[in-house]
C-alpha cells in the first residue's frame, strides 16, 4: 500500500494491540504471508513479525510463561491448545475477548469445562 490507502490503515489500525484469527486451519501460508505484510505496514514496524502485534489463533500451541495456579499444573511452561473466545455479552469482534479457553495438556488437573 502506498499513499492514502496506507495512512488510511494506519490510522484505522493505530491501537490494535493484538490480532486475533478464529478460524486458523482455513489461513494458508499465502494469506499468513499478506497478513503479516499488511500489519508490518499499518505499524511501520517493518523488522518484526506482523509489526509488532500479538497473534491469537484457534488452535495455536501455547506456553504459560510464569506460575499461574501451581497446585493444579498451571505452571510455567505448562502446554495447551487455543480452543475458543469468548466475548462479553453484546460484544464481537473486533473487540476483544473477555476469556480465552485453552485446553491444557495432561498435567493440568484442575476445573474444567
Amino acid at each position: 500500500l502506498k499513499g492514502i490507502a496506507l495512512q488510511q490503515l494506519q490510522t484505522n489500525l493505530q491501537n490494535i494491540q493484538y490480532l486475533i484469527i478464529d478460524e486458523y486451519s482455513f489461513v494458508g501460508q499465502s494469506l499468513f504471508g499478506w497478513i503479516d505484510c499488511r500489519c508490518r505496514q499499518a505499524t511501520g514496524l517493518a523488522d518484526q513479525a506482523f509489526g509488532g502485534l500479538s497473534v491469537i489463533l484457534v488452535g495455536a500451541r501455547v506456553m504459560l510463561t510464569m506460575n499461574m495456579w501451581t497446585e493444579v499444573g498451571l505452571c510455567n511452561g505448562a502446554l495447551g491448545t487455543v480452543l475458543d473466545f469468548v466475548y462479553a455479552d453484546g460484544q464481537t469482534p473486533p473487540a476483544l475477548p473477555i476469556c480465552v479457553l485453552v485446553q491444557f495438556d495432561e498435567q493440568y488437573n484442575g476445573p474444567s469445562l
